[in-house]
């Protein structure tokens, strides 16, 4: 028995990513759930003990028997994944993202593809984000909320619509460009089925539903909001769907949509996106994963699947055996 400690703080993005990564390695998970102190806001170079900025609560729950493998993602999680290291030196340190220490104190560093940074010695790269997306998962959630094709007629394309970002907003002109964009989807009927995310500003929402009921009416719309009650159906209608839609400001969801092996049109939000977003999205339309909502065609069948968790999980298994 292999175990796996995850260290998870509250932000569900970086989470998720740890979580997924460890659920494919196979091995059993403990999970420590971190919260910080204002040292934590302290370079981790100045970090000389490892758990100075975790809450006491927190701290206390690192502690014996120690992990054969700790994951663990993001700046402030990298002190406490080397304060384990460093008192129990068998223990395998794998790290999602820079973690703002020297590298060559970890076993092995998952940084972005679009970061720019060649593999090499402890270094892979991942396209994409990690996630929980399993064919299980999936399976189960179309299970619990079938779409009923009497009710919403077929084909059904899924929008996954983000918002803003740290890198700006996402206008509304480009909420309503979106919709225009659909126009060889949305003439050959069937339902839209909308999602927001929790970025989604509710008058971008609004626009969209909006001026997709103007320009579409013969096609129907089923749109989820945030906060309703009953289950988020985000994973049961990337099941269904048999083409997905994703505004490519959040590299999480377009990872997930990939996963599943449908039809994926990515659109870019003109403000909302890093110089590293578009990277990603023009390398996920150059390797055949996706396509530019600008170049939709409603026979396309898709392209490949994108599945990293199991490609980066069996890194990690290469490291204990």
């Amino acid at each position: 028995m292999t175990l796996c400690w995850t260290l998870l703080d509250h932000r569900p993005g970086t989470a998720n990513q740890v979580i997924g990564l460890a659920r494919a390695t196979g091995f059993t998970i403990v999970e420590k759930h971190l919260e910080y102190n204002r040292l934590a806001q302290l370079p981790n170079a100045l970090h000389f003990y490892g758990l100075m900025g975790l809450i006491k609560a927190s701290r206390v729950h690192i502690r014996p028997p120690w992990p054969d493998v700790v994951i663990a993602a993001g700046r402030r999680a990298a002190p406490v994944a080397h304060h384990i290291k460093r008192t129990h030196p068998s223990t395998k340190l794998v790290h999602l993202m820079h973690p703002e220490l020297p590298l060559s104190q970890f076993d092995l560093i998952i940084l972005p593809q679009h970061d720019g940074i060649e593999e090499r010695g402890n270094i892979v790269t991942s396209f994409g984000a990690p996630h929980l997306l399993t064919d299980t998962l999936l399976f189960e959630a179309r299970a619990r909320l079938p779409l009923n094709p009497d009710i919403f007629p077929k084909p059904w394309t899924m929008l996954a619509l983000g918002g803003n970002t740290p890198h700006g907003s996402f206008r509304l002109s480009d909420a309503l460009h979106l919709v225009q964009l659909l126009a060889p989807l949305a003439h050959e009927g069937g339902t839209l089925l909308l999602t927001p995310s929790r970025r989604t500003p509710h008058a971008l929402l609004r626009a969209v539903m909006d001026e997709f009921s103007k320009l579409y009416p013969l096609t129907r719309m089923h749109v989820y909001h945030i906060g309703q009650e009953g289950e988020n159906p985000y994973h049961a209608w990337l099941a269904q769907a048999d083409r997905c839609i994703v505004t490519a400001d959040s590299i999480s969801m377009v990872s997930e949509a990939a996963f599943v092996g449908k039809p994926l049109y990515l659109y870019a939000p003109r403000d909302a996106m890093s110089d590293k977003h578009r990277s990603f999205m023009q390398s996920m339309i150059e390797s055949d994963y996706a396509r530019s909502l600008q170049d939709i065609h409603p026979l396309w069948v898709g392209g490949l699947r994108l599945d990293e968790a199991s490609r980066l999980a069996r890194n990690i298994i290469n490291l204990i055996q």
